[in-house]
């Protein structure tokens, strides 16, 4: 959960549009008095969400991913592989920048889940955003995924440690 500072830092980034601002507000209010399964935040010409469940993660991230801006580049025209999209911050941060062609690769079904529900409201407005349900690796193949408490937390090959 984001402190307060940290809310308002963010909240204050004028690169971000206000209705997207508006929305990390009003997640951040309804998440802590009508809890619901996911929150809708509108980004650019479409809608991402952030879960009740994995909420400081994924806050956390679309924070990285678009507030923070995590990979600044021209998009225009580019197509763009997302590996491990998660629940396609990044991915609607490409497209909102002006993507020509986005395919988001993510096996976990929960986040999965999320993420084609966030695919669908851009390509109503004409997006090329393409998912699949799968992960990438270097060996071809079928591989048992891993997936440990936080919806960010899955590997094909997970370190030893994840063991304890």
């Amino acid at each position: 959960m984001p402190s307060p500072g940290r809310l308002t830092s963010v909240l204050l980034r004028r690169r971000l549009p206000l209705g997207t601002r508006f929305g990390l507000l009003h997640a951040e209010v309804g998440r802590r008095f009508r809890p619901r399964p996911a929150y809708p935040l509108r980004y650019g010409p479409g809608v991402v969400f952030l879960s009740h469940s994995d909420y400081a993660i994924d806050w956390e991230s679309f924070k990285w991913a678009v507030a923070d801006d995590a990979y600044p580049t021209d998009y225009a025209g580019a197509v763009v592989l997302d590996l491990g999209a998660h629940k396609g911050y990044y991915s609607a941060h490409v497209v909102a920048r002006g993507a020509r062609v986005v395919v988001s690769f993510e096996p976990e079904a929960a986040n999965l889940a999320l993420l084609e529900q966030a695919a669908a409201t851009y390509r109503k407005r004409g997006a090329d955003w393409r998912i699949r349900p799968s992960a990438v690796g270097a060996e071809r193949g079928e591989a048992m995924l891993r997936v440990m408490e936080g919806s960010w937390a899955h590997s094909l090959h997970p370190p030893d440690s994840w063991a304890q």
